[in-house]
């Protein structure tokens, strides 16, 4: 999902997400409302292990559980994923058809393009908890141009806090 250069773009767009991305998150969610969560892009697991809830489910494609794909998805409290990129706008269309809150790690670029118009009229986000600092996504430290936010969707009722925006960085 990272925004990258085009020298270094993964051709399957996977990028792990940062530990501290979903470190920092967790605090900000009510976990005692959340009873069921769906991940669905596990990838190596970096945020379904953190979540502290035992009703957990996941998809992965390259597993061969493509999320996009399944008609029978389980109805659950919380989605929380990083969607590749350029699929970003379809992983939300499906995690609002099956979850009380959507939340989404995605570049704030993402509401840029005109093609997208429509889709943000449509489903525009509760709240955006944007990160002071740049996460890398390639392992090495480095990070791109892109400012990055979990975007929530549904009942932003399991925040702690309900501000439209909010930000978290991963010094403090």
């Amino acid at each position: 999902m990272a925004g990258t250069t085009r020298k270094n773009i993964s051709a399957t767009d996977f990028y792990a997400t940062p530990s501290w991305c979903v470190e920092k998150l967790l605090p900000l969610i009510k976990w005692e409302k959340i009873d069921s969560f769906h991940e669905p892009c596990i990838g190596l697991g970096d945020i379904f292990e953190l979540i502290p809830t035992k009703n957990k489910t996941w998809h992965e494609i390259q597993m061969d559980r493509d999320y996009l794909l399944d008609q029978d998805l389980p109805q659950v409290d919380l989605v929380l994923t990083n969607p590749p990129y350029k699929y970003a706008t379809e992983f939300i269309e499906q995690a609002l058809s099956h979850a009380k809150t959507v939340i989404m790690l995605c570049k704030l670029d993402l509401m840029g393009a005109a093609d997208r118009r429509i889709f943000w009229k449509n489903h525009p986000p509760k709240n955006m908890i944007t990160m002071n600092q740049r996460p890398s996504f390639t392992g090495d430290g480095k990070s791109d141009g892109c400012v990055y936010a979990w975007y929530v969707w549904g009942d932003n009722s399991i925040l702690n806090d309900i501000s439209p925006f909010q930000w978290i960085s991963r010094d403090n």
